[in-house]
């Protein structure tokens, strides 16, 4: 082989080498941690890890049954945040405050009245071709049903609930049977879909949405700040006020939805503003002044309390993976709590 030739070969000998020891290298890769559901054992490991700043007003807080976005509402308007990192994806404003207002669990529809009797559904990104429901009888609040399938609608003349289609606006049913001898009350769905929720002043009360039938009543001391369903029925939160050991102070009752009785008294020094459950119900989250309280809804015990800063926490709610929780302060800021 001639010197020219060979100092050629012995070239391309050595950069087949070079490629076949770069191929046999293995890639470097970052695994990402998966994060920990919140449960029992690790409440009291939870961080706020992500904020947004609020507009000065009080939020609903509802996330995509996906778990990718978190929707804010107020009566100014929506903005939909990407669940990961609070990024903002999407804004919708309405052309006038808006007295009722609510957001649907597909992360992208908003149901809003400016005269408490003509509702508009419209999607956040398509807004010409909303569509309109007429309620004859001025509502009190309305409220999406947790599939996103059913809007809620309360009448302020008489004790009645009303069901429309999310996507046509056809009427599916009306809901009554609730008795209280003081006309002020307030309905909403239950975590499961199934129930309604009345509350007058200190009175609870479930019915089942099928047969319209109503369980026990579940009467209070004081006026129930706020209630949560557990997700699979069988247990009901409530916030209010109770005689302990002769003291009337702040409480949380678990009441037994089957029998309407009592399974436990939740005591702590300050009133409650908030109530949520776990996604599998086994973790019970409540807000008092800036502090979140966590309990075991099994052995009944407190598990966490941690300080959440300097705002007033009104709103909760956890991701549909119960992975994360999500606040909302009484400026409107929101924080995204996480297992650290």
């Amino acid at each position: 082989m001639k010197p020219k030739n060979l100092r050629v070969y012995m070239l391309s000998v050595l950069i087949l080498a070079m490629l076949a020891a770069c191929q046999a290298v293995p890639a470097v890769t970052t695994a990402k941690t998966p994060t920990a559901v919140i449960s029992s054992q690790n409440a009291a490991q939870l961080t706020a890890a992500q904020h947004a700043a609020g507009n000065g007003s009080l939020n609903d807080l509802v996330w995509a049954l996906d778990g990718t976005a978190l929707l804010s509402v107020n009566g100014s308007g929506a903005v939909r945040y990407s669940s990961a990192d609070l990024e903002i994806q999407e804004t919708f404003s309405f052309d006038h405050p808006a007295a009722l207002y609510a957001a649907s669990p597909d992360g992208k529809t908003l149901a809003f009245s400016e005269d408490s009797y003509n509702i508009y559904l419209a999607n956040m990104e398509v807004t010409q071709n909303a569509c309109t429901i007429y309620s004859p009888a001025m509502l009190g609040s309305i409220e999406f049903s947790p599939d996103g399938k059913a809007l809620l609608g309360t009448s302020m003349e008489e004790i009645l609930v009303t069901l429309w289609d999310a996507a046509s606006g056809a009427q599916l049913q009306t809901i009554s049977g609730f008795e209280t001898a003081a006309p002020v009350y307030t309905a909403k769905f239950g975590e499961n879909g199934k129930r309604i929720i009345w509350i007058s002043r200190g009175s609870v009360q479930l019915s089942e949405m099928d047969s319209q039938e109503l369980g026990p009543a579940m009467s209070h001391e004081d006026f129930v700040v706020s209630a949560a369903l557990s997700p699979d029925g069988s247990l009901l939160a409530s916030a209010a006020a109770g005689t302990v050991n002769g003291n009337f102070m702040p409480v949380i009752e678990l009441w037994d939805t089957a029998s309407g009785k009592i399974s436990a008294t939740l005591t702590y020094p300050e009133a409650f503003n908030a109530l949520a459950f776990s996604p599998d119900g086994s973790l019970l989250a409540a807000a008092s002044g800036s502090k979140l309280i966590f309990w075991d809804t099994v052995s009944y015990e407190q598990v966490a309390e941690l300080a959440g800063g300097d705002e007033d926490i009104f709103d909760l709610a956890f991701s549909p993976d119960g992975t994360a929780l999500a606040a909302s302060g009484s400026n409107g800021t929101i924080t995204l709590w996480k297992v650290k």
